[in-house]
């Protein structure tokens, strides 16, 4: 899968997603117009779930200098935490950089197919 979007008012189409952004998020459907995932943006948190109503969200909670990642039943995941010239994302993965930016931890949400969770990372860097 190729991430090269292509922007049109307030959409932009992947090879196979589509995504409609809103003012607290945006929402990840299937070209047939099914929703995949709907992203919610708060000053604190991030929650990531696969129903419109939000409910049981893949949550990553910004607290402090680091970013603490919950699955659905509050199961962790893993952080996302500065270690000096690095960023640590859980201990599977690392950054470059010094910043623990919370879109990072959408790296860490296992139940969500990589190339789904490569462009709500993608769409949550580029907002920030």
């Amino acid at each position: 899968m190729a991430l090269h979007g292509k922007s049109k008012g307030d959409k932009r189409k992947y090879e196979s997603m589509e995504v409609k952004f809103e003012n607290s998020g945006f929402k990840v459907r299937a070209l047939d117009g099914k929703l995949l995932w709907k992203v919610k943006i708060a000053a604190d948190k991030i929650k990531v779930s696969n129903n419109e109503e939000n409910a049981n969200p893949y949550e990553l909670k910004i607290k402090d200098a680091k970013v603490k990642v919950f699955a659905p039943g509050d199961r962790f995941l893993g952080e996302v935490r500065a270690r000096g010239n690095y960023v640590e994302i859980g201990d599977k993965f690392r950054a470059a950089g010094t910043r623990p930016d919370a879109y990072l931890g959408v790296a860490l949400l296992d139940g969500i197919p990589m190339p789904q969770r490569a462009v709500i990372l993608a769409e949550l860097a580029a907002r920030h």
